[in-house]
């Protein structure tokens, strides 16, 4: 079993958006390439963005319990050491720093409740990802005088 790492975020809106301008990028010099089939768009959208990333291998597979959320996934073609998982109240980005010439993994997983960003475990065996996101009722949840949202954890 080895550990993955997470780091707590207070948004991944920055990635997301770096991801698609990248993608973007990579669709408009295909664009180019042919630019009087302007039918291609999508098509051209859809081969930079397999170029670009590649989602979970398998898909994410979310179990709801009543004290956390339990996410599995499958890298197997991803070596642990090289993914980081950033952590917010309300989703994770999965995210493998690129190597070779294969696409890296980046992944958005959506939780249906609000979790503790602080007490998330990521764990690895064989390939086969769980991660652990305890919920947090909602009366735990306040803001700050700056608008920053914090949490009080139970002892």
């Amino acid at each position: 079993m080895q550990n993955v790492e997470t780091r707590i975020v207070e948004s991944i809106s920055e990635e997301v958006a770096q991801m698609q301008n990248t993608i973007r990028m990579r669709a408009y010099y295909k664009y180019l390439t042919h630019p009087s089939e302007h039918h291609m768009a999508l098509e051209d959208w859809f081969s930079a963005e397999n170029e670009v990333l590649r989602p979970i291998d398998s898909g994410i597979y979310l179990v709801e319990g009543e004290t956390q959320i339990i996410a599995y996934f499958d890298i197997r073609h991803a070596d642990p050491k090289r993914i980081t998982v950033l952590v917010t109240s309300t989703e994770a980005l999965v995210n493998e720093k690129p190597a070779g010439t294969r696409p890296p993994i980046f992944d958005v997983i959506r939780f249906s409740r609000k979790i503790d960003p602080a007490q998330v475990h990521v764990e690895c065996n064989r390939g086969r990802v769980r991660m652990a996101a305890p919920i947090v009722a909602l009366s735990t949840f306040w803001k700050d005088s700056s608008g920053i949202i914090l949490t009080q954890r139970k002892k």
